[in-house]
């Protein structure tokens, strides 16, 4: 294949991208007169009760007027906003003994386990070790588990990596081979 012809395939194939871009904007273009112009939404007819009045028959009422009405609803509103003293203080005493209340029926509870079955209370402890140590023996059977994953991670490491070197050495070999045959 010559220079020319490269040249000629490079121009056509350049003709074409510039052929497809206009078309791809000439689309864009119409897609958005469409949008604009023709699909756009008609507006919808107010009902009787709410069409609007003429400004003549509803009086305005004046700027300052509104300003009072807005100062005096603003204080208002921040009266209410913040509670007195005598409130906060009932609610938090309100929470204090709430959480009393909570503290004793477990402490009761605990107390009549204690009664009913003293040997069961002496069993909790006991129980809470056997845990620990099954908790440790766990944590060191995972950390051994680590260990030897990592150990075989590395192992696998060399062997892939001999491997590849070898393959490569292969290849190489091929390589020369062919290219002092020819």
């Amino acid at each position: 294949m010559s220079r020319d012809d490269r040249v000629s395939i490079s121009w056509k194939s350049t003709t074409i991208s510039l052929r497809i871009a206009a078309a791809g904007a000439l689309l864009g273009a119409v897609t958005l007169f469409l949008v604009i112009f023709v699909f756009r939404p008609s507006p919808t007819p107010l009902p009787p009760s709410a069409e609007p009045t003429s400004p003549v028959s509803t009086p305005v009422p004046s700027a300052s007027m509104l300003e009072e009405q807005v100062t005096h609803l603003t204080q208002r509103l921040d009266a209410l906003s913040q509670p007195s003293s005598s409130t906060q203080v009932s609610a938090q005493l309100q929470a204090v003994s709430t959480t009393v209340g909570d503290l004793q029926s477990r402490l009761s509870t605990l107390e009549g386990a204690i009664v009913r079955s003293p040997d069961k209370a002496l069993e909790i402890p006991l129980l809470r070790k056997d845990l620990d140590d099954l908790k440790n023996q766990g944590s060191s059977a995972i950390s051994a588990l680590q260990q030897d994953v990592s150990r075989q991670y590395d192992l696998m490491k060399w062997v892939l990596g001999t491997f590849v070197l070898g393959l490569g050495g292969l290849v190489f070999s091929v390589y020369k081979s062919s290219k002092a045959a020819k």
